[in-house]
C-alpha cells in the first residue's frame, strides 16, 4: 500500500512539472514567433542605413575617422532565463579565449543577461559590468538605453573605444559585430558612377556622425532582438525534449501503479476467498457437532 501511494504521489509530481514546463514552452514559442518577424525587419533597416553611409562616403572619402581606437568595449549577450543548454558558456569560453590571445587589444567587457551573470561567477572573466538582459521582446528597448547609458558612461571616463556586440545568432553560430566604429562595409557605388553628387544640409563629417549613431542603435537593436530570439529557440527545444522525457517517465510509473494495484485487488480477491473458505468450514463443522 506505501509503495503503491509513493506512485501515485510522484506520477502526480510528474503531471504538475510537466504542466509548468509546457506553459513555459508555449510563452517561449510566442517569443519565437514575434521575434521571428521584427528580425528580419530590422536587419533590412541597419542595410539600409549602411548603403547611404557608403554612398556618402563614396562622394566623401575624406570623412571616414583615420584610426581606429586600441581599446575595445564587447558586448556580450547571454541569456536572461534558463532551459538555454550550453549558450552561456559558449560565450565565455570564446571571449576568455580571445582575452588570453598574445598581443590581444585592452578589452571591456559588459555581459547582459541574468544566467550570464551567474555563469561568470568562478571564470576567469573579471571585472566585467553586468546588466539584465530582456526577458521578452517589449523589454528589449530598455535593455537597450541601459547599453548605450553604459557606453556613454565608459566613454566620459576611460575615453572613446571601439565597440563590438558578441551574440549566438540562430543558426547556432558565435558571431562577433562590429558596432563602433560602424561596419560600413558593404560594397559602395563609385563616386564617378553617379551622376550627382548626394544633396546635403549639414556639412559631411556631421552626417557621418549622425548616421554612425543611428546605425549604432539599428544594429545594438537588431543584435538584441536576434540574441533572444536564439535563446527562446533553444528554450522551446530544451524544454520539448524535457516535456517528453516526463512524458515518458509518467507512462512508465502509471503502468508501475497498474501493476502494483492489480497485484493488491489480487492479494485482496485471495484474502475474501480464504475467509469465505474458513468460514464455510467453520459452518460444516457446527453443524456436524451433536445436539442435545
Amino acid at each position: 500500500m506505501t509503495s503503491l501511494r509513493l506512485v501515485e504521489r510522484h506520477v502526480g509530481a510528474l503531471r504538475d512539472i510537466r504542466a509548468i514546463l509546457n506553459s513555459m514552452k508555449s510563452l517561449a514559442y510566442m517569443e519565437v514567433q514575434k521575434l521571428s518577424h521584427i528580425v528580419p525587419s530590422q536587419r533590412a533597416v541597419s542595410r539600409q542605413i549602411n548603403t547611404a553611409a557608403n554612398d556618402l562616403i563614396a562622394h566623401f572619402p575624406a570623412i571616414l575617422p583615420p584610426v581606429a581606437p586600441s581599446e575595445r568595449i564587447i558586448i556580450v549577450l547571454g541569456t536572461e532565463r534558463g532551459f538555454c543548454g550550453n549558450h552561456n558558456q559558449k560565450l565565455i569560453k570564446h571571449i576568455a579565449a580571445e582575452m588570453r590571445k598574445p598581443g590581444a587589444r585592452a578589452n571591456r567587457i559588459i555581459a547582459v543577461g541574468g544566467k550570464l551573470h551567474a555563469t561568470l561567477e568562478g571564470s576567469s572573466i573579471e571585472q566585467a559590468v553586468l546588466l539584465d538582459g530582456a526577458g521578452v521582446t517589449e523589454e528589449v528597448p530598455p535593455v537597450l538605453n541601459q547599453i548605450v547609458d553604459q557606453l556613454e558612461e565608459m566613454r566620459r571616463t576611460s575615453g572613446p573605444a571601439a565597440v563590438a556586440a558578441m551574440y549566438i545568432n540562430t543558426s547556432g553560430e558565435l558571431c562577433v559585430r562590429k558596432l563602433l566604429p560602424p561596419a560600413f562595409d558593404d560594397p559602395a557605388p563609385a563616386a564617378a558612377d553617379v551622376s550627382h553628387p548626394p544633396v546635403l544640409n549639414i556639412e559631411p563629417q556631421q552626417l557621418l556622425l549622425e548616421l554612425s549613431e543611428q546605425s549604432l542603435f539599428s544594429s545594438l537593436f537588431e543584435v538584441l532582438c536576434e540574441s533572444l530570439l536564439t535563446e527562446n529557440q533553444r528554450r522551446v527545444q530544451h524544454l520539448g525534449d524535457a516535456v517528453r522525457h516526463l512524458d515518458k517517465q509518467t507512462v512508465e510509473l502509471t503502468n508501475k501503479h497498474n501493476a502494483l494495484r492489480q497485484e493488491q485487488i489480487t492479494e485482496e480477491i485471495e484474502v475474501l476467498l480464504l475467509s469465505s473458505g474458513l468460514a464455510g468450514k467453520q459452518k460444516d463443522q457446527s453443524s456436524r457437532l451433536p445436539t442435545d
